[in-house]
């Protein structure tokens, strides 16, 4: 069966040796049922089962496949990252190989990008699940920081190929955290398509335990800082000194009021007012010279810029 179609779908895979067979097979009788051919690029991140071992006997088997292979886990982005940079397709879906999703949603998932009324589709979980807490927690402050409206943004996903190539958040670990976030800053159109959620069909979860969720929050709120400040870096910077100026003005007058009125002393000094006025001066400098910086990246991003 050749290839015939210009979606590709990448799927990171770690210790699923008992998941490979059947998921492939699911991806097979998709492809006879609907007569499209997709391309598939199942990623070993350094499993320490017979996972690669299963996908080299299949690959002989299925001609859609592509097996990729971490020698040292690299983590779901980087694993992500590797089969973009491999995959011939426009339209790029991402689904775990654990089953808990299955091939036959894809054609549902990718209706809108294809009749380019999306360009970006998160899928939406329909059946019960052991994280929806933290999941609806997440998805809540997505809507909240981003504009983000969707039911769920941690499930697998489909969306053009330029909207991945174009994200910068590539450069930090676990990017794919903030795909949908990134999306709606740039202005992509973004959808959502009901998709069936199974148990897992073999093996255990490698996404659990609370420290995960806390880290997952704190990476959300530090893209959001990064976004809304990079490129505007006067609005924190002339915030916080504007404030010490105000503060460092509001002591002085009651030192000069304590001092040459009532001839109380109220427990501060003139250090303390030059403190925060000094603060203040440093602040509002820092900003100015950030937003400078700021003006330079963007000429260089460009290609404006001329030595």
């Amino acid at each position: 069966m050749l290839l015939n179609d210009n979606v590709t779908v990448i799927c990171p895979a770690k210790n699923e040796q008992d998941n490979i067979p059947l998921l492939l097979e699911k991806f097979d009788e998709l492809f006879e049922e609907t007569k499209r051919v997709f391309e598939v690029v199942v990623i070993d991140d350094a499993s320490t089962d017979n996972t690669y071992d299963v996908l080299l006997g299949l690959q002989k088997k299925y001609k859609f496949l592509k097996v990729l292979r971490n020698r040292v886990s690299q983590g779901k982005s980087t694993v992500i990252t590797s089969g973009i940079k491999c995959a011939e397709g426009d339209i790029i879906v991402v689904m775990d190989s654990d089953l808990q999703y299955v091939p036959a949603d894809i054609p549902s998932l990718i209706c809108d990008i294809e009749n380019d009324t999306c360009d970006i589709v998160s899928g939406w979980r329909q059946g019960s699940y052991s994280k929806s807490i933290g999941s609806k927690i997440f998805s809540t402050l997505n809507r909240i920081l981003f504009g983000v409206n969707l039911h769920d943004t941690g499930a697998f996903f489909a969306t053009k190929r330029e909207v991945l190539d174009r994200m910068h958040a590539f450069a930090r670990k676990d990017w794919h955290r903030f795909v949908f976030p990134y999306a709606s800053l740039e202005g992509y159109r973004i959808g959502e398509s009901k998709v069936t959620l199974y148990p897992r069909y073999s093996g255990v979860s490698k996404y659990k335990g609370a420290s995960r969720l806390v880290f997952a929050f704190l990476d959300l709120f530090s893209f959001w800082l990064k976004t809304v400040f990079s490129n505007k870096p006067m609005i924190i910077f002339g915030l916080l000194g504007f404030m010490s100026l105000g503060i460092g003005v509001f002591f002085g007058g009651v030192y000069v009021y304590s001092k040459l009125v009532v001839k109380i002393t109220w427990g501060f000094s003139i250090v303390n007012v030059t403190f925060f006025l000094s603060a203040g001066i440093i602040f509002i400098l820092f900003g100015f010279i950030a937003d400078l910086l700021v003006d330079i990246k963007n000429l260089l991003e460009r290609g404006k810029y001329r030595k």
